[in-house]
């Protein structure tokens, strides 16, 4: 009889389901592409809602979720590169020579007929797509997160359109080519 009750016990106990996730979901990475993107670019540019700070986010017991580092020297000295050139880059996207691409890098839509100007945009394009590239690929080792890289390209550019300027070349998630109203 012992052995019986031992066994049914055993059974139940073996029943029961713990599920545990860790993941970087979407909304954290978002959170690490505002702060880091806000940093650079101030404040985004168009209209927020104010429903964000009455309504709170939805916890689920059963998840866990590893919070995203965003600070490394790497990230520091890549993103104090950027502001270095920020100017640049902004005056750039106002006179239509680029826009931010929809895999978080800068591409050139045209070169002015200028060519030592030409040159300039070429380099600073290239400065800005390399730094951007050290961000991404420090964050996704820092959170040892190699698998999510698409993902964190895909959330950084959307945080990009959202600050971009008014009048300023954005590529849309389908790769449309547009201006940003």
């Amino acid at each position: 009889m012992k052995w019986i009750g031992m066994v049914l016990c055993f059974t139940l106990v073996s029943c029961a389901m713990v599920n545990v996730y860790i993941t970087f979901p979407e909304e954290q990475i978002r959170e690490a592409a505002e702060e880091i993107e806000g940093e650079i670019e101030g404040e985004p540019s168009g209209d927020t809602s104010y429903l964000q700070f009455i309504y709170g986010k939805v916890l689920y017991a059963e998840e866990i979720t590893p919070q995203i580092k965003t600070d490394s020297p790497v990230i520091r000295q890549a993103k104090e590169k950027r502001k270095s050139w920020r100017k640049k880059i902004d005056e750039f996207k106002r006179k239509g020579y680029i826009g931010e691409s929809n895999r978080y890098s800068v591409e050139i839509l045209r070169l002015p007929e200028d060519s030592e100007l030409a040159r300039e945009v070429k380099e600073i394009v290239r400065k800005e797509n390399r730094e951007r590239d050290v961000i991404i690929k420090e964050l996704v080792r820092i959170n040892n997160a190699r698998l999510q890289e698409e993902k964190f390209r895909e959330i950084f550019a959307e945080v990009k359109r959202k600050y971009a300027k008014k009048g300023e070349w954005i590529q849309l998630p389908s790769g449309k080519w547009v201006q940003k109203e």
